[in-house]
């Protein structure tokens, strides 16, 4: 019922609502009885709001919401790497004349 009311928000162009409607729905039931429908729903809604990679996700891990990192997966390495190294600036130097 809730999925439904979400697409009616979102023909209406109101997405915030259509998107808590969608949240709400997904939070009651197993994330794998999610109809096709509402994750379509949910990637049309994000890329609406210009979240291109949270639509990617969201078509990725065919789920609706996201799924709670295990202990595991919080203990590796962040995904940002520094393409190149951090380098010290070095400040010209200068000196004061006295009159």
């Amino acid at each position: 019922m809730l999925f439904n009311l979400g697409s009616a928000y979102c023909l209406r162009s109101e997405y915030d609502k259509a998107r808590k409607c969608l949240h709400q729905a997904a939070s009651m039931i197993h994330p794998k009885e999610v109809p096709p429908e509402a994750i379509l729903l949910a990637v049309y809604l994000e890329l609406q709001n210009g979240n291109t990679q949270l639509a990617l996700q969201i078509i990725k891990r065919n789920q609706l919401l996201p799924t709670v990192k295990t202990l595991s997966e919080m203990r590796k390495k962040p995904v940002f790497q520094p393409v190149h190294p951090i380098q010290p600036i070095q400040m010209p130097a200068f000196t004061v004349q006295r009159k």
